[in-house]
């Protein structure tokens, strides 16, 4: 997956680790969310200002995350994603038409 418009970097995505919507508001509309499982990086991470809206792009620590204001704001289920014993995902299928359409 290429993240690198608006990152630097592209990563290889694994499972989904959880799905959250941000509901409509005067200036947005709704959105919904998708946070993966990255199992590789590559490239050299920076913002690009021409195509996004993001200040920073940086690696934290797990301990900090509940505290860390994200968008979406999904810290604190992300820590306890990466604290727990066992870890639920979801299998990301990257094409579920594969079989064409019926």
């Amino acid at each position: 997956m290429k993240m690198a418009p608006m990152t630097g970097i592209n990563v290889a995505v694994g499972d989904v680790i959880l799905i959250g919507e941000a509901p409509a508001g005067k200036q947005y509309p709704r959105t919904l969310h998708i946070v993966f499982e990255v199992t590789e990086i590559h490239g050299i991470r920076r913002v690009q200002q021409e195509a996004t809206c993001s200040l920073d792009v940086a690696w934290v620590s797990v301990k900090k995350l509940p505290d860390l204001a994200l968008y979406p704001d999904v810290g604190k289920q992300l820590y306890a994603y990466f604290t727990a014993e066992s870890r639920h995902t979801l299998t990301f299928i990257s094409n579920c038409m594969a079989r064409g359409y019926w």
